[in-house]
Formats: structure tokens, C-alpha cells, sequence
């Protein structure tokens, strides 16, 4: 946050609340919300303002923005569920499907699109679900490793490609994650050219 941001902010707290801010507790509070954006800041400080009779402290801003570490833990509960829901419908063993960053590296770590199949369809699947949970949550945790391609594998014994229509069609069916508090940022969608919108 600015000078001029937490301006702001401080002429927001002392309308509402009659805040005065000396020099030091000004440099504080600045110091603390280093990371938070003007925008943000303001945007936080009006909510607080709406649900609080009692003054802000910047922790009580940073709740706001960013939510406490049970409330990161909840959300990524809900996404890894997701996740495995959108994996267990969309994977396929027999056509290359972009499942999206988080899901093809998940599907790899877990023996691969072939293997994830066939526990599906056996029922063996039950066993492995939680485990698949685990690991989506440990990835989103670590961030995505770096190089790993967002595009499935292709079956290792590469076929004889007689003409360009014999070539497999990537299926995009990509799971969208979303920003979790004090989380990596989930991998970028890539966007398609024109033509292929």
C-alpha cells in the first residue's frame, strides 16, 4: 500500500471511527499492509467499516482480504473434491484429454490416464479417491512443479500417422481452480488462437 492509499484508508477510519493516526502508528500500519494494493486496502476498509462497530486493527483488513488459514483449508477441501469429480468424469484411456495443469500432473503422479480407468470401471477406484484428493491438495499447496507441460502424455509406442486427420485431437476439458488464500495462484488457462474459439 501507498502513502496515498493508506491516506485514504486512515480519513475513511477517522470519519467513521475517530481514528487519529500519529507518525509511528501510520508507518506501522503501513509497514504491515505492505503487500495489500491501495484498491484493496480501501475495499477492505469499507466492509470492516459495514460489519464492525469497533475500529480495525490491519490484521482485522488482512481477514478480510484474505481470509484466515481455516478458511484456505476449506476451500481447498471443496476444490480437491472437485477436482477428482471433474477427473473421474472428463478422463478418458483412449483419446488425449487436457484435463488443465493441476489435473494432468495429478492423473501422472497417480500411474496415468490408463490405470485411473481401469480402478474406475473395476471399483477399485474407492480406495485411491482419497488418496488423489491428498495429492491435488499437496500440489495446490507447493504450487505446480516447474516444467511440468499442461497437455497429457501421449501413449509411449508413437502410431504411423497416414494423413493429418489421422492425428488425435487434444480434448479440452479443463478444470478451472480458483484463487485460494495463501496459495500459490492456480496455472493460467492457456487461451486458444482465434480460429479455434
Amino acid at each position: 500500500m501507498t502513502a496515498e492509499g493508506f491516506g485514504k484508508v486512515a480519513a475513511v477510519l477517522h470519519e467513521v471511527y475517530g481514528v487519529e493516526f500519529s507518525d509511528e502508528k501510520a508507518q506501522i500500519w503501513l509497514a504491515v499492509l505492505s503487500d495489500v494494493s491501495d484498491a484493496e486496502a480501501e475495499r477492505a476498509t469499507l466492509l470492516v467499516c459495514r460489519m464492525s462497530s469497533y475500529p480495525p486493527k490491519p490484521a482485522d483488513l488482512l481477514r478480510v482480504l484474505r481470509g484466515t488459514p481455516a478458511d484456505a483449508e476449506l476451500l481447498l477441501d471443496e476444490e480437491a473434491e472437485a477436482a477428482v469429480r471433474h477427473l473421474e468424469a472428463g478422463l478418458s484411456d483412449y483419446e488425449p484429454i487436457d484435463l488443465g495443469q493441476e489435473l494432468n500432473v495429478l492423473v501422472r503422479l497417480m500411474g496415468g490416464p490408463d490405470a485411473i480407468v481401469t480402478e474406475i470401471a473395476s471399483g477399485q477406484w474407492r480406495f485411491r479417491r482419497e488418496e488423489a484428493r491428498r495429492v491435488y491438495k499437496r500440489l495446490r499447496r507447493e504450487g505446480i512443479p516447474f516444467g511440468m507441460v499442461s497437455l497429457p502424455e501421449w501413449p509411449e509406442k508413437p502410431r504411423r500417422v497416414e494423413t493429418i486427420a489421422d492425428v488425435p485431437v487434444v480434448q479440452q476439458r479443463v478444470f478451472a481452480a480458483r484463487a485460494i488464500p495463501g496459495l500459490p495462484a492456480p496455472a493460467p488457462r492457456p487461451t486458444l488462437p482465434e480460429g479455434e474459439r
